[in-house]
């Protein structure tokens, strides 16, 4: 029976790199196939020290994102537009406060991304990043001239994020 409802997925960032369902049944390009949106979890603490070549992930939220997303949106063809980001709003290894949040916004509006949702465990999200008008410099982010290769994601227990 069709519902008139849309449906999304929420899936790990790092299927946004993957070339396999990383062991968990977690095909992004599947899944968006049969979704109305679908939701990368694409939090930078989340990511092993060294994905994309970052040292650490969690410290540079704007390139880490921005090439999660990219690999997404160059997986995904036509159904980019389906993608609705989940975005860090938490501090976990590495402090977050309103440039960190808006950085990962501003990766997504430079892959052609303008909707996303942030999230906090604690549901404490920060104001002042949701109310600034203000645009990030980009001269401050590091942005990759080109997006690298997708990655082989490891999905053994001894790879952890930071």
């Amino acid at each position: 029976m069709k519902y008139n409802v849309a449906i999304s997925v929420d899936v790990f960032g790092l299927t946004t790199s993957a070339d396999h369902d990383m062991g968990i049944g977690q095909d992004i390009v599947e899944m968006t196939r049969e979704a109305d949106y679908v939701c990368p979890m694409v939090y930078p603490s989340h990511y092993p020290r060294g994905s994309y070549g970052i040292e650490h992930p969690n410290s540079q939220p704007y390139r880490t994102v921005y090439i999660g997303l990219g690999h997404a949106v160059k997986k995904l063809g036509v159904n980019s537009k389906k993608l609705r980001p989940y975005l860090q709003d938490f501090s976990l290894g590495y402090k977050y406060n309103v440039e960190e949040v808006l950085a990962q916004a501003q990766a997504c509006y430079d892959n052609d991304i303008y909707e996303w949702t942030l999230w906090n465990p604690a549901s404490k999200y920060n104001y002042l990043a949701l109310k600034s008008t203000e645009v990030i410099n980009k001269k401050k982010l590091d942005k990759p001239a080109e997006i690298p290769p997708e990655i082989l994601v490891s999905t053994s227990p001894a790879v952890q994020p930071e």
